[in-house]
């Protein structure tokens, strides 16, 4: 008898300690839910390596940076079109890092990114590559930096790809 699949598991979660657990502890594939408004100024949320998961942004939060792993991939949506917000943070890392991973930004969700400094605001650190970045469904997003890239690589670097599907 063939092997029964694994079911991909939604974990849910109310703090930005909680989130970061669930991005470090979930399985591949799984989906990481957040259910309460929130707001984080100091801690970066890591993705780990080779990882793949899911953000369902399903009420409102605020973090400063988001880094992704090399090899990992990360679809931020939403059913709610709740607000994703990334600002602050340490000046001299993107937003949202995507150096040899995946973004994809689908669903309603709203995805606020802004920098100001050499790295990009969805990409690359200054001189390195952005990576990956898929935009679908009817997210809304906005990325700002006003002194360096929008969306793409950091000063210095390549753009990456940026397959803009709608």
């Amino acid at each position: 008898m063939p092997a029964t699949p694994a079911m991909a598991d939604t974990i849910t979660v109310s703090t930005f300690a909680e989130l970061q657990n669930a991005f470090t502890d979930a399985a591949s594939d799984d989906t990481v839910a957040v259910d309460s408004e929130f707001t984080e100024t100091v801690e970066v949320l890591e993705l780990p390596a080779s990882k793949t998961l899911t953000l369902d942004v399903g009420a409102s939060f605020t973090v400063p940076t988001i880094q992704l792993g090399a090899g990992s991939n990360l679809t931020i949506t939403s059913a709610s079109a709740s607000t994703l917000t990334v600002q602050g943070g340490t000046p001299a890392l993107a937003r949202i890092r995507t150096t040899g991973a995946t973004l994809n930004v689908d669903g309603d969700v709203v995805l606020s990114v802004t920098a100001s400094t050499d790295a990009a605001a969805i990409g690359g650190d200054p001189g390195s590559p952005g990576g990956t970045v898929t935009l679908g469904g009817t997210a809304a997003v906005t990325a700002r930096n006003s002194s360096g890239t929008a969306i793409g690589g950091g000063s210095g670097a390549d753009g990456g790809d940026h397959p803009h599907h709608r």
